[in-house]
């Protein structure tokens, strides 16, 4: 770095990195480093000290740098709340000291306010050590209303992760904020202790009529929660506490999103050459064809970076049934009282097709309840009224392909759509 550049940022700081840290004295120079090699412009950094008692405590300000110390552990949002507090820049960029900031990624946050009217908040992507996979690249919502990293462990270069896109929430990897803005929403709160400081804040931030927005333009590494690993009891103790004190403020507020970005992200299942109308209705079962075999292969290699498996699942059900629509199918039996039949028979009614009934050749399964429904017999299928027949298993195909040849007088059409769970 050179003294003009120093001058600079310490006369005109555009940006400060708010960077607080306990102990890890390695990650926080490492940190340091790539940010001084790969950050351009005016910027400052204040480095808050949470009581360290390793080398940190050698570290020194410098000209672009002044260190907040703490004589203990104040946490995520007091350690941050204090750098605020000092800071002379435009943009707050809240920072962990476990990172490694990428060339632009500074300019990859700060450029999202002037490409984007009524921006509030934006969060980079943030890789595993390496670069290569993702870690974060938003938080998503489930039916529980519990929040998940989408696409965690995905190949970096996907384009599902690879356009800026608006989230209720962000990982706290590296948030950057309007300074004032961050004021007058009321800061980090002090309530919660290293949990869902992160998210919270990104629900303050939609609360006031602005958005939450995610930028693959602004690249980190990130060696995860290395500070927080330090005392593992304490932070389970600060979880539970935190838990139930956001939940408190947010339960009712927080909508359950994650099928949305998975619907939204049916180029991401394309792009793993799942082509929806061969797989969906194709009756060739032989591995070199896009039928069940192939389909097996595909969802399962995109399934592998999706945390929400059944979710996906669900998604691909839906995608079935309008394959089938598509034939104008609207009335299906399902063959095989399974956990594929529970998303085949779940997707139906979610879509309005209709369910005929359900079939199973196991003796034991037969006339017990399954879905709201009673098991039926092979030999009833020809007193449905139905337009197809669909089997819901991946064993034993040949011989319930075989069976429904004995009882399928009224020659339905039969499609193979089913998963190796």
């Amino acid at each position: 770095m050179t003294k003009e550049r120093i001058i600079d940022t310490i006369q005109t700081p555009r940006c400060s990195i708010i960077i607080p840290v306990y102990n890890q004295y390695e990650y926080t120079v490492g940190c340091l480093d790539a940010i001084a090699r790969n950050t351009k412009g005016a910027y400052e950094i204040i480095l808050v000290d949470n009581g360290s008692d390793d080398e940190t405590k050698t570290l020194t300000e410098r000209d672009n740098m002044r260190i907040v110390r703490f004589n203990k552990n104040m946490g995520y949002a007091k350690g941050n709340n204090a750098g605020a507090k000092i800071s002379k820049g435009e943009f707050l960029v809240f920072l962990n000291n476990d990172t490694i900031p990428g060339e632009g990624w500074i300019e990859g946050l700060t450029d999202v306010y002037e490409q984007i009217e009524n921006v509030g908040i934006v969060g980079c992507m943030s890789l595993y050590p390496g670069g290569g996979r993702v870690q974060y690249a938003g938080m998503v919502f489930d039916r529980e209303k519990n929040h998940y990293p989408l696409y965690s462990n995905i190949d970096a270069r996907a384009p599902a992760v690879n356009r800026v896109r608006e989230f209720q929430a962000l990982a706290g990897v590296c948030l950057c904020i309007e300074k004032n803005f961050f004021h007058a929403i009321g800061d980090f709160d002090e309530n919660l202790d290293n949990c869902y400081e992160d998210v919270d804040i990104c629900l303050r931030v939609r609360a006031a009529g602005k958005k939450v927005v995610y930028s693959p333009w602004s690249r980190i590494e990130h060696f995860s929660s290395i500070t927080l690993n330090a005392d593992k009891r304490k932070m389970k103790k600060n979880m539970d506490k935190g838990k139930a004190y956001f939940y408190s403020k947010w339960r009712d507020i927080i909508e359950n999103d994650d099928y949305i970005f998975i619907e939204e992200d049916r180029r991401f299942i394309e792009d793993h050459k799942m082509k929806y109308t061969d797989f969906f209705t194709s009756r060739d079962t032989s591995p070199d064809t896009p039928g069940i075999n192939a389909i097996h292969r595909e969802f399962m290699s995109c399934a592998e970076h999706i945390k929400n498996v059944r979710l996906l699942k669900d998604f691909v059900g839906h995608v079935m049934m309008g394959g089938l629509r598509s034939k104008g199918i609207r009335r299906i039996i399902c063959f095989g009282a399974s956990e594929s039949g529970r998303i085949i028979i779940r997707a139906a009614e979610e879509t309005g097709m209709g369910i005929a009934g359900i079939i199973d050749s196991n003796p034991a399964k037969q006339g017990s309840i399954f879905m709201g429904r009673v098991i039926e017999p092979p030999v009833n299928i020809e007193m449905l009224d139905a337009d197809a027949i669909v089997i819901c298993s991946t064993g034993f195909i040949n011989e319930i392909r075989s069976t429904i040849e004995l009882f399928n007088k009224g020659d339905l059409p039969v499609f193979d759509i089913a998963f190796d769970y």
